[in-house]
């Protein structure tokens, strides 16, 4: 099982999928799971 871990993206959600769409594509190699951890896009301090 390929994983692959993406943190502190600073709310650019879709940016770790078309990497990985990309990598895929140019080696052929799949990912089966992606993890993207870090700061949620609200602040919910603020409520």
């Amino acid at each position: 099982m390929k994983i692959t871990l993406f943190s502190d993206i600073h709310a650019k959600i879709l940016l770790p999928f078309k990497l990985v769409d990309l990598y895929q594509k140019e080696t052929g190699n799949t990912i089966d799971f992606i993890l993207q951890c870090g700061r949620p896009l609200i602040n919910y301090t603020t409520f």
